[in-house]
């Protein structure tokens, strides 16, 4: 199984790599893709790096506080959740709380670096996503444990050689609430409209930076609902025109 791991910045690049090297001493069945490595000289990265996004059938994101709103980290994120399940695209969190990751990428799934739980929760689920080819759990837990101390001792080294490239400002409790607000209201807003297009618009999605899976699942909801609308507007005219006709039975006789 083809797994993405997508970086920006030194810190966050030096952490996918370590990422890349110990999930293989973990599960070997997993072939993890790094563009600091696997791109090989000569090549056009950005055609080697799409052609992978669409070939993956997991996503690892490594997340740093100074780039878990860059450009380039989004696009690979929106180019993952399109082609997978959501449930197969994860963050990996460095130096950062599931609290400090804003939307798009808080639909992921969270995983704490430095935090040995959170990293067994994320090995089982890659661990889960081979099917047929997963190690049973009590040999994965027993490969995690043994690995596990390496990582962990790896990790802060990169951690303390590798300093914050610029102070980045953490979200306040007021952002997050208003987030929460915003979301509230929106689905608020739908439930009370027959048409979700009166709703969203092309300039809503650019300035909260749908991925591409949110425009697509967005696109299915609207549909949906149009096709209920229109049923229910259907169901209306067949009881309207029904009443008619008995209306005018009645008056015949």
């Amino acid at each position: 199984m083809k797994i993405f791991i997508s970086w920006s910045g030194e810190r966050s690049r030096k952490i996918a790599e370590l990422f890349n090297e110990w999930i293989q001493c973990v599960i070997q069945a997993a072939k993890p893709w790094i563009s600091s490595h696997d791109i090989e000289r000569g090549a056009l990265w950005y055609t080697e790096i799409s052609k992978t996004l669409a070939d993956s059938q997991f996503g690892i994101l490594c997340l740093t506080p100074e780039n878990k709103t860059e450009p380039w980290i989004l696009f690979e994120a929106g180019a993952l959740a399109k082609g997978i399940e959501e449930n197969r695209v994860c963050t990996l969190l460095i130096d950062l709380k599931n609290t400090d990751i804003g939307n798009p990428l808080a639909q992921f799934n969270h995983t704490i670096a430095c935090e040995k739980e959170s990293m067994w929760e994320l090995v089982q689920t890659i661990n889960n996503a081979l099917l047929e080819n997963k190690l049973q759990e009590k040999v994965l837990k027993s490969v995690f444990e043994t690995y596990w101390g390496q990582f962990l001792e790896k990790y802060k080294e990169i951690s303390q050689r590798f300093k914050p490239e610029e102070h980045v400002k953490k979200r306040s409790n007021e952002d997050i609430l208003t987030e929460i607000l915003t979301t509230v209201r929106a689905l608020d807003k739908r439930s009370q409209i027959g048409y979700l297009d009166n709703y969203i618009s092309y300039n809503d999605i650019i300035d909260k930076q749908w991925s591409p899976s949110d425009i697509l699942k967005f696109n299915a909801l609207m549909f949906h609902n149009k096709v209920c609308k229109d049923f229910e507007f259907s169901k209306d005219d067949n009881q309207s025109n029904e009443a008619t006709k008995q209306e005018k039975i009645k008056n015949k006789k």
